[in-house]
């Protein structure tokens, strides 16, 4: 069994051409190479550069599980049951969801901590862990302290880029928290209530519909219609009041029309009948 294939069976999959430059690095032959050397030097350098896919594609309805041991490199550690100005910041206590987004050099996955794990917390990008008898639900793998293993490393260009973007998450954080204070943002006031008599003077008022009111009883403390918007009827009920004059306006009743109109048909037979009757024989003028 070449190195190759034996360091595959310890999780490490590497390529050919990656593994030639190690053994460059370690200045020995792969007759003469030794696992735990091998092992020990990949925990300082970057997977990208030596690294070979081994990650199944994990889509959000799939189920896979992975039964052999994969060593994969730790590129962002996240506790995303934080805002994301603290959420690079890792917590200890037992109440905080850390999300790990790990990379066999190739491809990317994304693993949560389903159980509290310790060992993950503040851990650097770079940092090496192995995985085993790992399942994914919904696009993530779910981690217990049972099936992950952080064997450590330190990739400097990794670390330092890592520690200048906590720094600057440090100096944003004070800076809200100083203008904040300790109380935290303002309580809230509700907006005052408008006085009832107050004129619409104000800019804003300018254009608004205002309420009816009936020019002709100004000053009466009167308007000739009701809540509703209908017409009010004067106390004779005789409908409403005329603006033009004094006089009212009854409505139209059918049985006086009737009477009227057989009135003055008997009073125009009664005026024929008085007159005397025309003659017909012209008129002699006298002398």
């Amino acid at each position: 069994m070449g190195l190759r294939e034996v360091l595959k069976s310890e999780g490490l999959h590497l390529k050919p051409e990656g593994i030639k430059k190690i053994l460059f690095e370690l200045e020995t032959s792969e007759e003469n190479a030794k696992v735990e050397d091998v092992m020990k030097y990949i925990l300082d350098i970057d997977l990208k550069e030596v690294g070979e896919k081994c990650l199944p594609d994990i889509k959000a309805g799939a189920k896979v599980t992975v039964k052999e041991p994969l060593i994969l490199q730790v590129v962002e550690s996240k506790d995303i049951s934080q805002p994301d100005s603290k959420q690079d910041f890792g917590d200890h206590s037992e109440h905080r969801l850390m999300m790990l987004k790990l990379t066999d050099g190739n491809g990317v996955c994304r693993a949560l901590e389903y159980k509290h794990i310790p060992q993950i917390s503040n851990v650097s990008p770079g940092t090496k862990v192995m995985i085993q008898n790992v399942s994914s639900q919904g696009g993530y793998f779910l981690l217990y302290p049972e099936n992950i293993k952080v064997l450590g490393g330190r990739v400097e260009e990794l670390v330092v880029a890592w520690e200048a973007t906590r720094s600057r998450g440090r100096v944003v954080r004070a800076a809200i928290e100083k203008e904040e204070g300790e109380e935290g943002p303002p309580k809230f006031l509700p907006t005052p209530k408008p006085e009832s008599d107050q004129k619409p003077n104000s800019q804003n008022d300018r254009g608004r519909p205002q309420p009816f009111s009936d020019n002709s009883n100004a000053g009466k403390g009167k308007s000739k219609f009701d809540k509703g918007g209908k017409i009010k009827e004067d106390k004779k009920g005789k409908g409403p009041k005329d603006n033009n004059n004094n006089n009212t306006t009854s409505q139209p009743n059918e049985n006086n029309s009737k009477r009227r109109s057989w009135e003055d048909k008997s009073k125009f037979a009664q005026s024929n009948s008085s007159q005397p009757p025309s003659s017909t024989q012209p008129v002699q003028p006298s002398g």
